[in-house]
């Protein structure tokens, strides 16, 4: 069971560090006052649920919202799954 779950966690983390790229990318690449935007951005929004393209400041706020949040996420899960695969390794003998 402990193997199936570690793989689950993995291919989660995968996935949300490729979310995490994406948006990244997004983030560097996105004129938003590029009106109108290329088709493959606007598909790439949609998968974000992104909808409100056509106000710039919005779509720049919401999209640097959700990265952020979405690096946060994979940080503390990061986190998580190491003191999970290692719990002793933060135990630190005193001095």
């Amino acid at each position: 069971m402990e193997a199936n779950s570690s793989k689950y966690e993995t291919s989660s983390l995968t996935v949300l560090e490729n979310e995490c790229t994406e948006l990244t990318w997004l983030c560097k690449e996105l004129d938003p006052f590029q009106q109108p935007l290329p088709e493959s951005i606007k598909n790439l929004l949609r998968k974000y649920s992104l909808h409100y393209i056509d106000d710039p400041y919005h779509l720049t706020r919401v999209l640097i919202t959700m990265t952020e949040d979405k690096i946060i996420e994979l940080e503390q899960r990061k986190n998580t799954f190491i003191q999970n695969a290692h719990p002793n390794s933060l135990q630190h003998d005193p001095l």
